[in-house]
């Protein structure tokens, strides 16, 4: 009997598009290392989203999954407003990311 793989269940519960809830684990030069699903999916957001905005380490984000990787089983997100509601997916990307970068310029 074949077990479970969490990666696989996580990203078809919560495909590209979705709103999740993540920990951040490490912070890099480059990117904010995130944990989702009890810490058993790891994910990044590129620091660059958070150059007005002061982030910790144990702080708790909503981000949007931007890309699964599959190969390296990890997921790329975009930083979102504390108000996004997670589990929900918004197909106007370019209004969305536009809204997010004012938010974060005026923070």
């Amino acid at each position: 009997q074949l077990e479970k793989d969490p990666f696989l269940d996580y990203t078809k519960k919560n495909p590209k598009e979705t709103i999740i809830k993540c920990l951040v684990t490490d912070i890099t030069e480059k990117n904010i290392i995130i944990q989702a699903a009890d810490n058993t999916i790891q994910g990044t957001i590129q620091t660059t989203e958070f150059t007005n905005k002061p982030i910790t380490i144990g702080e708790t984000l909503n981000a949007k999954i931007l890309y699964v990787d599959k190969k390296t089983r990890t997921l790329t997100l975009s930083l979102l407003n504390p108000s996004d509601t997670i589990g929900n997916t918004n197909t106007n990307d370019e209004t969305n990311y536009n809204q997010n970068k004012t938010t974060l310029d005026t923070l």
